[in-house]
C-alpha cells in the first residue's frame, strides 16, 4: 500500500519537485504512524482501565487493584501473589479489559480510515489530473 501511496504522490508532482514530494511523503507517513500509535495507544490503556475498574473481583486489595489497572503485565504480575481463585477472576477481567480496549481502538481506526477515504474522495474528485503518471516518471529519469 505504502509503495502505492509514494508512486501516486511522485507521479502527482513535477519532475523538479519529485525530491520535495517524496520528502513530505516519507514525513506525513512517520508522523502519521506515530500519532496513530500514541492516539490509539492512549484510548485501548483508558478503556482498559476504566472497564478493568468496574470489573475487579470482590475484595480486591487496593495495593493489586493499582498494579493489575495500570497494564495486562501488572495484572499478571500481581495475580501471581493471589490465590488460585482470585488471581482466576483478576486474570479474567484483566484479559476482557485488554480486549475490550483493543476492540475499541481498532473500531476508531477503522473508521477514522473509512471516514479519511471518503474526505480525500469528495475533495479530489473535481480535481484535473495531471500529464500521464509514465510521461512524469520518463521525463523525470531523463532529465538531469
Amino acid at each position: 500500500m505504502t509503495t502505492l501511496v509514494v508512486n501516486l504522490v511522485l507521479a502527482s508532482a513535477p519532475a523538479e519537485k519529485a525530491g520535495a514530494a517524496s520528502g513530505l511523503s516519507e514525513t506525513s507517513t512517520e508522523l502519521g504512524g506515530a500519532l496513530g500509535i500514541a492516539i490509539l495507544g492512549t484510548v485501548a490503556t483508558a478503556v482498559y482501565r476504566a472497564h478493568l475498574t468496574g470489573h475487579l473481583p470482590t475484595g480486591t486489595q487496593p495495593e493489586i487493584a493499582h498494579t493489575a489497572r495500570d497494564t495486562l503485565g501488572g495484572a499478571l504480575s500481581a495475580a501471581e501473589d493471589l490465590p488460585h481463585d482470585a488471581a482466576t477472576a483478576l486474570l479474567n477481567a484483566a484479559r476482557d479489559a485488554f480486549t475490550t480496549g483493543m476492540n475499541i481502538a481498532a473500531l476508531i481506526g477503522a473508521a477514522t480510515v473509512v471516514a479519511l477515504g471518503a474526505f480525500t474522495m469528495i475533495v479530489l474528485r473535481h480535481t484535473p489530473t495531471t500529464a500521464n503518471p509514465d510521461e512524469q516518471v520518463v521525463a523525470a529519469t531523463h532529465n538531469p
